[in-house]
């Protein structure tokens, strides 16, 4: 069982099982964002979980998967941390 507050749902006993814990993200209402290079780790988690978004350095699929946010000025881009091998 759920109650619901102004941030989403709050469970009332512990989440047992797969269903459970999937019907607790579904029914979110907290935005939840994953910032990294690429959207690849976590692809196709924002069917799975309500208000998910990615926040990506490049747009892997050139626009055309919805919930990726890319930041168009170049200055956005130089700021992001590199990795050196």
């Amino acid at each position: 069982m759920m109650e619901q507050s102004a941030t989403g749902p709050i469970p009332t006993k512990p989440l047992r099982g797969i269903s459970d814990i999937r019907r607790f993200f579904h029914r979110n209402e907290i935005p939840i964002y994953f910032v990294s290079a690429t959207n690849f780790n976590l692809l196709g988690i924002d069917e799975w979980v309500k208000g998910f978004k990615f926040v990506c350095y490049m747009d892997c699929f050139d626009g055309q998967y919805p919930n990726v946010v890319v930041p168009n000025e170049m200055s956005a881009r130089r700021a992001w941390p590199r990795r050196e091998s």
